[in-house]
Formats: C-alpha cells, structure tokens, sequence
C-alpha cells in the first residue's frame, strides 16, 4: 500500500537530518523540516524563500552553486559544508545533494546533519597529535646532538 501525502510529510517533519529543498530555478528554499530550521536558528516564515548563500558559509557556496545546476536524477552529492545560523554562527554539516522535482518543477533536497562535534572533536585530535610529533622531533634532534658531541658524556646526562 503506497504511502499517502500525510505519511510522506510526518516522515518529513520528523525526520532527525535537516531537509531542505531548494528550487533549482530560483535557488530558494522552497521548504524545510523543523530539524533543518532548529539546527539553523530560523522560524519557517523566515527560512522559506532563503537563497542557500544566506545559511551557508562563503567557502561553501560555490560548489552549492555547482551541484544545483548539474544535480540530476539519480544522482547523489555528499559533501562536507560549513552552514551559519541566524545568529552568525558556524557549524559543520555534513550534507547529502539529490535531485528531486515538485510538481513540475526541478528541485534539490539537501540532508543535512551537524557533525560539529565530531569535527572539531577530529581537528583537536590532529593538533594533539602535530603538537607531539613536533615535541618528539624536537627531543630527537637534542638527543641526536648530545650523542654525537663526544666531548659530552651522554650516560651522565641520561642520570
């Protein structure tokens, strides 16, 4: 039994993943679930009829603006974006891109889920991890030194 439009718009309003979709013709958000409007700071009133570059970030918007023009059916965009809220804020999302068409019009629906926290929780990893390679290298190069300097006696300076 095919799901009835009320089916399709409670899976749409309680879907955990933003949803929205834009007009391919118009680049405006034709629509968005409350997780999309939550995660972005933004009554609907106020999302609705957006163009994307107002809740994306500048390094985001141009390969926005290429998948809209050569989004197709089938296929599928991921990407890893930086969007803004209403407030100013960045966050990271990682956004899913397909084509979709509403009534005769062709649309994109963009998934989207803040993985914020794991980014950053990943670049504070990478910086540990550059902070003790460089104090490792740093204490090699000093070892390396003190071994080959003969006049030095390096078993009383391992004491």
């Amino acid at each position: 039994m095919p799901l009835s439009t009320d089916a399709y718009r409670d899976i749409f309003e309680s879907a955990g993943d933003g949803l929205i979709i834009t007009g391919v013709l118009s680049g405006q958000v034709i629509e968005a679930s409350p997780a999309a409007l939550a995660m972005h700071g933004y009554a609907r009133e106020e999302f609705i009829g957006l163009r994307a570059h107002a809740y994306l970030h500048a390094n985001s918007v141009g390969q926005f603006d290429i998948d809209l023009r050569t989004v197709r059916p089938g296929t599928v965009f991921e990407a890893l974006t930086v969007h803004v809220r209403r407030d100013g804020t960045r966050f990271y999302v990682e956004e899913r891109r397909t084509a979709l068409t509403r009534g005769d019009a062709p649309c994109m629906l963009c998934v989207v889920r803040d993985v914020s926290q794991r980014v950053e929780a990943e670049q504070f990893l990478l910086e540990q991890v550059e902070t003790q390679t460089r104090e490792q290298s740093t204490l090699l190069a000093i070892s390396q030194t003190l071994a080959s300097a003969p006049e030095l006696q390096p078993e009383l300076i391992l004491d």
